[in-house]
């Protein structure tokens, strides 16, 4: 039997459309900015595993002027 015939007739569409509730809306936080000439509170952050480590690298970016930092 060929692989095609045991679908029975069934066609493949690929992956269903799943919405992802978090796309679009990055996670924010209240943490100052850590620019000198930025006064800004808010800011975007990640969370990204480290290669080969146990715990992960929260990634910033502030939301008034775009700095970037990153804690572990």
């Amino acid at each position: 039997m060929r692989f095609d015939d045991a679908w029975d007739g069934q066609r493949d569409d690929g992956a269903p459309a799943v919405a992802d509730a978090t796309r679009d809306s990055p996670e924010t936080m209240e943490v100052p900015c850590r620019a000198d000439d930025c006064d800004g509170d808010r800011a975007n952050y990640e969370m990204i595993p480290k290669p080969g480590g146990s715990y992960e690298v929260r990634l910033f970016t502030c939301v008034e002027c775009g700095h970037k930092w990153r804690e572990s």
